[in-house]
């Protein structure tokens, strides 16, 4: 905390956070806490002489602007500032106050007891700051890079939020840092790729100017540096980037192995090796030239995609082609052996592909690809026929305190309503079975579009996985929320 102030008989002594004197606080007197973020509990070091008069909280407020209101139930772990502990309730939409005598504008939380506190209570208040992630707005991209989750988002689009070392949902305090991508233009970062031992940041390839190419290194946000590639080249979308390892590239007296970046640009299709950008699509030319009626169309560069096939050891491209389509159209190959451009003649286009790890079979990197026809998801590299397969797809959420047991007491999912087929949900403490619903995905009442359900639990572990999954052929899974309430669980 910035600063406490307690309640005497006509005025407010001040202390800093880490050494604030109770002795003897009568009954009703506040004691006011400040804090530069709003905040959502408060710990409280008691020290070597707890309380030990019985207290309870009588209230807990907050500033909202106007007056101090009530943060509603709170979980007090302090036992009434008999012990060390958390006291934590809701976040509240509090407001900043210049209070009493302090020359600042900060957040004050107002705490009463019921009962005077024993002699010589001298304890330290530390806050638990709370965030509203809309504040970046939507996210827009994200990657991992030294151990760390870098994130860029629809509002300072051109920022990367770089996470703390091993936090990924940290984005505070001195390990955390701030990009800024380009040159200083505003275009959106859309793609972001770990590359050697550098991070490659895509701005989207619009405007007059076109996009950008940045390269950042460094060990940590306060070494972090960046070089820019290009100010005038960049990428499309997420889907329009890829990292290929042990290219063969060829020189006057050999072939070198190395490491390229593949992306989609309105140039053409590009490759990079961190330093320059070449442009290897001169054979298929026609589908850049904007003089040609082929030329892949405007506003639909997000529909477009770019994907490494290790099964053949070519680049696949998804074009949006012509003054009328929609959806990926043409599909040009790059054989990355005899660097020669070739056309795939789809039964089924393809609005995506990705490859994924096979869990059993001969085979151990499946290809998978989303048609454009009937959104149906295609195993590409398995057969010539796999439309009747059906493909178990899953979420599993993993739940973990830093060590501490868990208690799960109640989720709540919304899912997209269809006319058949269930969501199975499974629940596992530390790899042990722990119990599975399955919850029907039709519609409760006619026309409603969105199935809710919730439910109790009482499931304790340091760590509890919930899978969420469906199996069924023809069924869609279409998960819109997931809600969870948990506690530490303080018998263990």
């Amino acid at each position: 905390a910035v600063e406490v102030m307690v309640e005497g008989t006509t005025t407010y002594a001040s202390y800093g956070s880490t050494s604030v004197s109770l002795d003897g606080l009568a009954s009703g007197k506040k004691i006011m806490i400040a804090n530069t973020d709003r905040v959502s509990g408060f710990y409280v070091d008691i020290g070597s002489t707890p309380n030990a008069t019985g207290t309870t909280i009588t209230s807990l407020k907050y500033w909202d602007g106007s007056a101090m209101q009530s943060v509603g139930t709170i979980s007090d772990g302090t036992s009434g500032l008999s012990n060390s502990g958390w006291i934590t309730f809701l976040q509240k939409p509090a407001e900043p106050l210049q209070f009493q005598s302090s020359q600042y504008y900060a957040y004050w939380y107002e705490l009463i007891l019921d009962t005077t506190l024993s002699a010589d209570v001298v304890a330290a208040f530390f806050t638990m700051p709370y965030f509203d992630i809309e504040k970046f707005g939507k996210g827009l991209c994200n990657a991992t890079w030294k151990d760390r989750a870098i994130y860029a988002f629809t509002i300072y689009s051109n920022y990367i939020y770089v996470s703390a070392n091993g936090n990924p949902s940290i984005l505070n305090g001195d390990d955390y840092g701030i990009l800024k991508a380009g040159d200083g233009r505003t275009n959106k970062v859309v793609a972001m790729r770990s590359f050697h031992n550098e991070l490659m940041v895509f701005q989207e390839d619009t405007g007059s100017e076109g996009g950008s190419i940045t390269n950042f290194a460094g060990y940590s946000p306060t070494t972090f540096g960046k070089l820019i590639i290009s100010s005038s080249i960049g990428t499309f979308s997420n889907k329009t980037v890829d990292v290929v390892d042990g290219v063969m590239t060829s020189t006057e007296t050999e072939e070198n192995v190395k490491t390229l970046c593949f992306f989609l640009s309105r140039y053409g299709v590009c490759a990079t090796d961190g330093l320059s950008i070449s442009i290897i699509s001169d054979d298929i030319n026609n589908y850049f030239d904007p003089t040609e009626s082929e030329c892949i169309r405007r506003g639909y560069e997000s529909k477009m995609w770019l994907e490494y096939d290790s099964a053949f050891n070519v680049i696949r491209v998804g074009l949006v082609s012509g003054s009328s389509a929609t959806l990926p159209n043409v599909f040009p190959v790059f054989d990355l052996t005899d660097k020669v451009w070739y056309f795939d003649v789809l039964a089924q286009e393809l609005s995506c592909i990705t490859e994924i790890e096979a869990d059993s079979g001969n085979i151990p990197v499946l290809q998978v690809g989303g048609g454009t026809d009937d959104g149906t998801v295609y195993l590409l590299n398995t057969g010539a026929n796999d439309v009747s397969t059906g493909i178990d797809s899953f979420i599993t959420m993993e739940l973990n305190a830093r060590g501490e047991y868990l208690l799960l007491q109640e989720v709540m999912m919304q899912m997209e309503a269809q006319n058949h087929g269930d969501v199975s949900v499974e629940f596992t403490k530390n790899s042990i079975q722990a119990g599975s619903k399955s919850l029907p995905m039709t519609p409760e009442l006619p026309l409603q579009t969105i199935r809710r359900h919730r439910f109790q639990l009482n499931i304790e572990d340091q760590n509890i996985s919930i899978k969420i999954k469906n199996d069924g052929i023809g069924e869609d899974m279409q998960l819109l929320s997931l809600g969870v309430k948990t506690s530490l669980y303080k018998e263990r």
